[in-house]
């Protein structure tokens, strides 16, 4: 016997968009990791230096930039879409990068050690 999904067409859609997202976001933030090391991505591993806040920034906005990009406008809505600056302002970036860096610092307290590049993946 068949049953329905819980999840509508869109969702899924939507799903694939996220994890579309999310491997951008990987493989900017490695990308960024390995140009900042200077080295080539088989050598940034273990010669990683952290990135900077303005560095973590603008890996957050090609982050959202590229969800915003995947977001779907209603069709019955005139206005057209907004830009991205318009829905995410600097500043609110910003403050998304500290309370990531802010998380962080306590999960690695609370560790008593950081999350290793190994433990992410």
């Amino acid at each position: 016997m068949f049953t329905r999904s819980p999840f509508h067409p869109r969702q899924s859609t939507r799903a694939r968009s996220l994890i579309l997202w999310a491997l951008c976001a990987v493989l900017l933030i490695l990308a960024l990791a390995a140009f900042k090391a200077g080295t080539p991505r088989s050598h940034a591993s273990s010669k990683r230096q952290p990135l900077s806040f303005e560095d973590r920034v603008a890996a957050q906005r090609a982050i959202a930039a590229v969800y915003h990009a995947q977001r779907l406008w209603p069709a019955d809505n005139p206005q057209p879409k907004p830009a991205l600056d318009e829905v995410l302002p600097a500043a609110a970036l910003r403050a998304q990068v500290a309370e990531y860096l802010r998380q962080a610092n306590a999960l690695a307290q609370l560790r008593q050690r950081p999350l290793t590049a190994e433990e992410l993946q």
